[in-house]
């Protein structure tokens, strides 16, 4: 992963990744001025208590805000469990056998996985590819929420989950000038954006977070 070499531009793929009202989103969050989020992302060093907040209320790793090294988000054990508690955690890969796990009805989780800030989530899944980085990285686990009526509504500057009879993708969702489309955004720059059809489109999940597979 290419190391993102200012604090400014760290702060930047934070704020990016609330949408279209990414900056009053993150001022909201963090407790700040809308003018100072702008100025963070720009020329202003953000003082220590700012930096606190940004890591406590976004599970931000410290070392990564400060210096760039290591992964964007703290590494959180997802333990898992077999006592039926928490999210149900499939292991298998979104991008790759998902569709698989939900079309045999006889599919029985890996385990459990309870992290109380996603238990809302329908299921746990792999993540593979480079496309989301920084963000989400190779090799992590992603909380998943179906959303079923994704056709009528849906918030645009989200990541989700898009599965078509032919691929499975996970990335941030843009609108398009063709309303019959969607436009999907990667992270990483050295992706392109691509736009389908909402036609072709057989499932959306909303990716409510990621958290390192350290089992």
């Amino acid at each position: 992963m290419q190391k993102i070499e200012t604090i400014h531009e760290r702060i930047s793929v934070l704020v990016n990744e609330y949408g279209d009202r990414k900056n009053t989103v993150f001022a909201d969050l963090i407790g700040e001025n809308e003018a100072n989020i702008r100025g963070y992302r720009t020329k202003i060093i953000p003082k220590y208590p700012v930096l606190e907040k940004i890591v406590k209320s976004l599970d931000v790793s410290a070392e990564w805000l400060l210096t760039g090294n290591g992964p964007m988000k703290k590494e959180i054990d997802p333990t898992i469990n077999q006592n039926g508690v928490g999210v149900p955690y499939f292991d298998v890969d979104f991008c790759g056998g998902f569709d698989m796990m939900l079309n045999d009805q006889t599919a029985v989780p890996t385990g459990y996985i309870n992290f109380p800030q996603y238990n809302r989530a329908d299921s746990w899944a792999n993540i593979s590819g480079h496309s989301m980085e920084p963000l989400i990285s190779h090799g992590d686990i992603i909380a998943l929420r179906k959303i079923e009526n994704w056709q009528t509504f849906i918030l645009y500057g989200e990541i989700y989950g898009i599965m078509t009879e032919e691929y499975r993708t996970v990335k941030r969702i843009r609108k398009s000038d063709n309303p019959d489309n969607l436009l999907l955004e990667p992270i990483n720059k050295n992706y392109d954006s691509t736009e389908i059809p909402k036609a072709v489109i057989t499932g959306v999940w909303q990716v409510l977070g990621c958290a390192k597979r350290l089992f």
